[in-house]
């Protein structure tokens, strides 16, 4: 069972809004399909341990700040009298192993996983240590993407292979004994130390007025057609009922501009197809918290990021009388 779910990065949901709305330049591109790529490979290793939910506390995504030195975990898994760390890799094609060094199969050469692995693990270690707990940890570098393959790897490596997630799984299955008392206190001992706001985010910077208005399909960057009370994606067919698309496009303008004030005027210019303030001021009405009246009527987002991306936003030119 997992106490600290697995939740989007911030940095890959600003990348994500923004990849929608904005030309991004090719290194944002990269950094942003490579976040996307990270994110679904967790996603997959954490449905593989779905069979051991009962015999594991885990926890998804961790930041940690020890003596000034700040270091991420994928995952953590507390069971039986261990702790598990997994580093989640999603390498694909071909890998060589040679004396340390990892090259593809250009012949690039690659940061080596297992030392991060081992500085995770060795900084894993100081914390609990800090803690008064002296608990034995297993770590291992685990690929899940299928078509990954590593050529001269010792057996006696921490490495998972696609191959053998299978049978690792069954492994577990049969070592893993439900977490006692202990164990719950430490999981929720670490998700409290969890640091939620990373000093190495980057996002490109980005205006209001250089954003594309519209309504963006929630599993395509493609632009939605206002059809009567519902969206549609002419891309892949998605139909979405306009309540819910229009509360998706307010939660992506709050996450790219946290310090913006949420008015009708501001989202119905954001979604920019909805022809009818009335149903925008409905929408913001039954779904969000209304402070002031009359002009200086807003409304409070209760999902927004504390921390402000680097933005800017001018308040839309709409003259007509709304909220």
């Amino acid at each position: 069972m997992f106490i600290k779910e697995r939740s989007e990065p911030w940095e890959l949901r600003v990348m994500r809004v923004l990849h929608a709305r904005m030309a991004l330049s090719a290194e944002d591109k990269r950094q942003f399909f490579k976040l996307k790529k990270g994110f679904e490979g967790e996603k997959k290793f954490d449905q593989l341990l779905t069979p051991l939910s009962g015999k594991f506390l885990g926890l998804g995504d961790l930041l940690f700040d020890h003596n000034q030195t700040l270091f991420q975990i994928d995952t953590l898994l507390l069971s039986g009298d261990s702790i598990y760390l997994f580093d989640v890799k999603t390498f694909e094609g071909d890998y060589t192993f040679e004396e340390d060094h990892w090259h593809s199969s250009s012949g690039v050469e690659t940061r080596n996983p297992i030392h991060q692995l081992h500085r995770s693990e060795s900084l894993l270690r100081q914390l609990l240590r800090h803690l008064r707990l002296d608990l034995p940890i297993v770590s291992y570098a685990v690929f899940v993407h299928s078509e990954f393959t590593l050529y001269q790897a010792k057996p006696s490596l921490p490495l998972i292979l696609p191959t053998q997630l299978a049978h690792y799984v069954r492994k577990w299955h049969t070592e893993f004994s439900p977490p006692d008392q202990k164990y719950t206190q430490l999981a929720e001992r670490l998700r409290s130390l969890h640091v939620e706001k990373s000093p190495y985010r980057r996002t490109p910077n980005y205006e209001y007025q250089q954003l594309r208005k519209g309504v963006v399909c929630e599993n395509c960057p493609t632009f939605m057609r206002f059809i009567k009370k519902f969206f549609h994606c002419p891309a892949c067919k998605t139909l979405e009922p306009l309540e819910k698309a229009v509360i998706r496009s307010i939660h992506d303008f709050a996450l790219l501009f946290p310090e913006a004030t949420i008015t009708t005027n501001v989202i119905y210019e954001w979604c920019n197809v909805v022809r009818s303030k009335r149903t925008i001021q409905k929408v913001l009405r039954n779904n969000f918290e209304r402070t002031g009246h009359g002009k200086s009527t807003s409304y409070l987002i209760p999902s927004r990021s504390p921390s402000s991306p680097p933005t800017s936003f001018s308040k839309p030119a709409i003259n007509k009388k709304s909220e």
